[in-house]
């Protein structure tokens, strides 16, 4: 469901291999949910969509040695203003989210203890709360995660 604040976080590794999905609200990411419209609106689209993709807003623990291998940002504020200019129409109504797709590499897997999202909290503070659902090969859980209490710990 799409709540202002809200987000969810999919993470799944199988061996060395992370496969992470973050969906949030437009809001969270910019405070707004239209088509920019102005300089400012453009510019701070363009920013979160950088963040995202290269700011690495999600820490896991130093020892298992993880590299980002690939980062994909989507989001209908992009997608629904070229089809909104294609088709001589308004913009898109209703409500916008970004989907932020990464894959990660770690070399020492057996060593992945912990994922530290206060970088993401920091840079966006419009999140609330993210809800993170995990699975890996031997285990899963899952937990809501703050500004406040923002370390998922994998046990």
């Amino acid at each position: 469901a799409h709540h202002h604040g809200h987000a969810n976080l999919a993470i799944a590794w199988s061996g060395a291999d992370l496969s992470i999905h973050l969906q949030t609200p437009g809001y969270n990411i910019l405070g707004f949910e239209n088509v920019p419209s102005s300089e400012a609106e453009q510019e701070l689209l363009a920013r979160g969509m950088t963040t995202l993709e290269t700011e690495g807003l999600l820490r896991f623990s130093p020892e298992a040695q993880c590299a980002t291998v690939a980062a994909d940002v989507k989001t209908e504020l992009i997608e629904g203003k070229h089809q909104a200019e294609d088709n001589h129409n308004e913009e898109p109504k209703g409500h916008t989210d970004f989907e932020a797709s990464y894959t990660l590499h770690c070399k020492r897997s057996d060593r992945l203890i912990v994922m530290d999202a206060s970088r993401l909290f920091k840079a966006f503070p419009n999140f609330a709360s993210i809800r993170v659902q995990w699975i890996s090969d031997i285990r899963q859980s899952a937990k809501t995660l703050t500004a406040e209490d923002s370390v998922l710990a994998f046990d």
